[in-house]
């Protein structure tokens, strides 16, 4: 579900559009929801998606994944060849809204409200991209694409339930309906709040200038599939290469890659060694149990370390590669997570890889880069007597052999040793970065409530008064927050937010709706 700052709710003939043609499903008195089939103009589904973009997309599991791609190259070629033909040739497109309004004959949707395309956005992606490229040579007069459409019929403030409720219904459709492109269980995951978080971290945390460049660059989080790719698609030839400057290809992290490299620093190689499907549902149990329990330690910090483990993870990758010892077509792939578990599973007590430094050159310094190929040479030794002349990739998946390797000796140097910092300051530096975090998050907060303003907070106390829900001392409470801070332009503090917004839950549990 998007959240309330990204609801889209617009009329068709804001785009030119006056409605769409609908037949409305009989689902008996007992169903919760709506459902519609209809006929949807393809220029105004365009339209719709080269204004909002990856808004309508929230519920979808993908973003556009290119034209490249066989199904989309399919569709890329009904829209120049044979619009007329699409509606026949093409499955459609599936969307969820809150609500929807009809035209005064009811016999056209004129409005929508939370539009979300879970399944479809290939096709809706495909023809803006035809638009912008001025590829739709016979134009979309002609051009109409099936559809389904789902209501919930929800109000702006649900309660978690209704939330929970919500997104498993999104979730559900999005899972039965994508067919036309392979979605893996990655792909479902990507809408976990972890996901968003390191999505507006990667847009957030600029990396530092390196290799002679005089500007900073970001590591692009994919958190969608073809989100990289997607983003680009409205910008001019000019502004796309600046795009491309600030968030290069090379730095693009898909969440299956971020899954491989954290597991594999939290000394998991033999899961690493499994499938990217197989790894990631690991990956996942930890994700879930790390927000549930502290979800400020998801920070600045968290996400510079990930993108240093996938540094270290693609860098010894290269290094292996060109090594001597190294055969051509080997098994590098089970012997990069394994030789960086190993190296962080003894390192000395109290003592850590220097992070910041990898962080700040964007690359291994010379210290770690040697040891790591060093023991990435006894890394093959030992998997190769392992397998005994089978495949190294099957016997690497089995913790036995990661247990067995953890055993296995290895001498680190001097100059390693001297390279590593203290675990005392990297705790300092990661509970730092926890507090930091908590402080935007209760900022933002604030803001948040600040915006509703005063006039909203004294509709909810007159409200509330008469409901006669509530203590004397919790109605006061909500006054004081919109007369004496709201309305004389104060943010309301932290602890007065939890107040507040513990007092809101209160009386939603009750059956008040929050207007």
């Amino acid at each position: 579900m998007s959240d309330a700052s990204e609801i889209v709710e617009f009329d068709t003939k804001d785009f030119d559009c006056e409605g769409i043609q609908y037949l409305k499903a009989d689902l008996g008195d007992s169903s919760d929801y709506d459902a519609y089939l209809g006929i949807v103009p393809g220029k105004f589904l365009a339209d719709i998606y080269l204004k909002y973009g990856s808004k309508l997309l929230q519920g979808n599991v993908r973003a556009f994944l290119s034209v490249r791609g066989k199904v989309n190259k399919g569709i890329r070629n009904t829209i120049i060849n044979s619009p007329e033909n699409f509606f026949t040739y093409n499955n459609g497109i599936a969307i969820v809204a809150r609500s929807i309004g009809f035209s005064a004959d009811n016999t056209r949707i004129t409005h929508f409200k939370d539009l979300q395309i879970i399944n479809g956005g290939q096709t809706t992606a495909s023809l803006a991209n035809a638009i912008i490229r001025k590829e739709d040579k016979k134009g979309m007069d002609n051009l109409f694409v099936p559809m389904k459409l789902t209501v919930l019929n929800v109000d702006n403030d649900m309660s978690e339930e209704e939330v929970e409720r919500y997104n498993n219904i999104t979730k559900t459709i999005s899972k039965c309906a994508n067919c036309q492109n392979p979605v893996s269980d990655a792909d479902f995951f990507s809408n976990h709040p972890f996901h968003v978080m390191m999505e507006k971290l990667s847009q957030k945390v600029l990396a530092p200038p390196v290799a002679g460049k005089p500007y900073q660059t970001r590591w692009f989080y994919e958190r969608s599939r073809g989100k990289w790719e997607q983003e680009q698609m409205k910008l001019t030839q000019a502004q796309r290469k600046t795009f491309c400057e600030k968030s290069p290809k090379n730095q693009v992290v898909k969440k299956e890659k971020l899954a491989k490299c954290l597991n594999t620093i939290r000394m998991n190689p033999h899961q690493v060694c499994q499938s990217s499907a197989i790894n990631f549902n690991r990956f996942a149990d930890y994700v879930e149990e790390l927000y549930d329990k502290s979800k400020d330690s998801i920070n600045e910090v968290f996400f510079k370390k990930g993108i240093c483990s996938v540094i270290m993870f693609d860098e010894l990758d290269v290094m292996i590669n060109k090594s001597e010892w190294y055969p051509k077509g080997g098994d590098k792939a089970q012997i990069v997570p394994y030789t960086i578990a190993k190296l962080i599973s003894i390192l000395p007590k109290d003592a850590d890889l220097d992070w910041v430094t990898i962080w700040n050159k964007q690359t291994l310094y010379p210290a770690l880069a040697n040891e790591l190929i060093r023991l990435a040479f006894d890394t093959q030794k030992f998997l190769t007597k392992q397998a005994g002349g089978g495949l190294v990739r099957t016997i690497s998946r089995t913790l036995a052999v990661w247990d067995d390797y953890k055993k296995v000796p290895f001498e680190l140097s001097d100059e390693f040793i001297k390279s590593l910092v203290s675990q005392k300051e990297i705790k300092t530096t990661e509970a730092a970065a926890k507090r930091a975090h908590k402080f935007n998050s209760n900022i933002e907060a604030s803001v948040e409530i600040f915006n509703l303003g005063a006039d909203y907070w004294m509709r909810v106390y007159n409200e509330l008064l008469k409901e006669n829900v509530l203590s004397y001392g919790d109605l006061d409470f909500i006054k004081s927050i919109a007369t004496r801070f709201i309305a004389k332009m104060v943010l309301p503090s932290s602890a007065q937010c939890k107040r507040l917004l513990k007092i809101v839950s209160n009386v939603e549990d009750k059956g008040y709706v929050m207007p």
